[in-house]
């Protein structure tokens, strides 16, 4: 059986941080299942909702930061206390550490208004660390994969 940990180590680490990400890897799960969404300032950032409320110290909707100002909020979740700052982690400092694990990732897209956008971005951060084989990537869409495959080859 193949098991993907959902938002990394959720249950026991605040969900979609680079600790809950890395004890899930400790414990020899197959993937990550993760979330993204775009900041005002066009940063791909991990995060379930499409606002920080449930999730961290701060309130309000993630396109309506800029991601220097994420880095401010301590993403602690039903932790609160338990853990040291953690901070909003970027795809790009997630894909940097994924790449010599082995493990797979599963990206959801979670904002459809932003699709092309979130594609655009996404495939730009593939291209500058050229460090993802596009088939270690897997997508809820198939669609998306796809689009994403076209974008990158052009």
């Amino acid at each position: 059986m193949k098991v993907f940990a959902h938002r990394g180590f959720s249950g026991k680490y605040p969900e979609n941080t680079m600790l809950a990400f890395k004890k899930a890897a400790e414990v020899g799960c197959y993937g990550i299942e993760l979330d993204v969404q775009l900041t005002k300032d066009d940063e791909i950032v991990i995060m379930h909702d499409e606002t920080i409320d449930r999730t961290t110290s701060g309130t309000g909707y993630i396109r309506d930061y800029m991601y220097r100002e994420l880095c401010l909020v301590d993403c602690y979740g039903k932790f609160e206390g338990e853990y040291e700052f953690q901070r909003i982690p970027t795809l790009r400092e997630y894909l940097t550490w994924v790449k010599d694990t082995g493990l797979v990732t599963n990206i959801e897209l979670k904002n459809s208004a932003l699709f092309q956008k979130f594609l655009h971005h996404l495939s730009g951060i593939l291209y500058l660390l050229y460090m993802v084989d596009l088939d270690l990537i897997q997508c809820i869409c198939r669609n998306v994969l796809c689009c994403l495959l076209q974008i990158t080859n052009t």
